[in-house]
């Protein structure tokens, strides 16, 4: 029971008597008229839950997908292992870059994802009062590779070089049949980590005629890569080769060893097939491959100083395209001294399609 007041003029006399009990609880035909002043009780009715409140409800794990609801960090994967691809730089995850080197051959494994390349290389010729972009009735082969065999850190295969491409009076060159001057070689490589390789292999080894002048290229290497961006696998990518080789790759009188006359270099000088003992030389070459598409290189061939720069324009189809010019060559075919002769530069290309 709660006091109530019964009106305004007893509240101000402070007669207590005339305070009424009302029972907020009784029933409404009790209660006081509502506009008489006085103070009424009503009751008030148990909470109810209301159409838009927030019911919880309790959940268990099975209830829910944590792979939506709880953010992961995921791992980025790891750097790609360095591979080759004829003189281009290729990777693990597919991709075949550009060349980085042009005579000296990289020591990295060659790439699984690729087992035939097709290459086409030539070089001009010039004298001293020749056009330097001229052709100068230079030359060109052809080589094919096919390297079908391959385990978990290794492959081999085999080669095919064919010294004439053209015939005919239209260009310069013509002068020698299509296929003349073929010969045979093989390749066998190894990975001693992602970005460590051997290799060891020859290029026109044997011949199936006697026109064949191109160098019988025997040659052991060894190459490394380093990524320079902020982590592995990031461009630019650092390469290195070096080794030793035979043929035109062992061609300078000044640093050759090992000789022997039991088989000829199958060199030519000026053109011309003249027997050269087999003789081993120093090899080496450089890279900086800026991005999967583009490089620059140097090499030291063993016959000349180059240098030069190889694309490599489409991301899965491996086409390679290279361009530079000799620095330095030893133009007495191994008579005279090893030097730079501005007036006689030459350029030479590759172009190279695997499959």
């Amino acid at each position: 029971m709660l006091w109530t007041p019964l009106g305004v003029e007893n509240a101000e006399s402070g007669d207590s008597s005339n305070a009424n009990w009302i029972d907020p609880f009784a029933s409404k035909d009790s209660d006081p008229p509502a506009g008489d002043g006085t103070v009424r009780w009503e009751h008030i009715p148990e909470h109810t839950t209301t159409q838009g409140a927030v019911v919880w409800e309790p959940v268990t794990p099975e209830d829910y997908n944590l792979t939506t609801t709880v953010p992961t960090r995921v791992p980025k994967p790891p750097a790609p292992a360095l591979e080759s691809m004829n003189r281009s730089i290729a990777f693990s995850d597919g991709r075949v870059g550009p060349d980085i080197g042009f005579l000296v051959p990289p020591g990295f494994r060659w790439t699984p994802d690729y087992i035939l390349d097709s290459s086409v290389r030539g070089w001009s010729r010039r004298a001293a009062e020749d056009e330097f972009l001229a052709w100068n009735g230079g030359d060109a082969v052809g080589q094919f590779y096919l390297q079908p065999f391959h385990g978990e850190h290794w492959s081999f295969g085999a080669n095919l070089g064919i010294r004439s491409l053209y015939q005919g009076n239209e260009f310069a060159g013509g002068v020698t049949r299509i296929g003349e001057g073929i010969s045979a070689g093989f390749r066998f490589d190894y990975s001693l980590s992602e970005t460590i390789g051997i290799a060891i292999g020859a290029e026109q080894l044997v011949h199936f005629d006697n026109m064949t002048d191109t160098g019988r290229d025997i040659y052991l290497v060894a190459s490394k890569g380093w990524w320079l961006g902020r982590e592995a696998g990031n461009f630019p990518l650092l390469t290195a080769t070096a080794g030793i080789g035979t043929g035109y790759l062992g061609r300078n009188p000044y640093l050759q060893f090992g000789c022997s006359n039991i088989v000829d270099a199958g060199i030519a000088q000026e053109g011309n097939p003249v027997f050269y003992p087999l003789c081993w030389g120093p090899i080496a070459s450089g890279s900086i491959v800026l991005s999967p598409k583009l490089s620059i290189f140097s090499e030291f061939n063993n016959f000349a100083f180059v240098t030069g720069a190889s694309v490599a324009p489409f991301e899965r189809l491996p086409l390679r395209a290279t361009w530079g010019v000799t620095l330095a060559q030893d133009f007495g075919g191994g008579t005279e001294d090893f030097r730079f002769e501005p007036d006689k530069t030459r350029w030479f290309f590759r172009v190279s399609l695997g499959l």
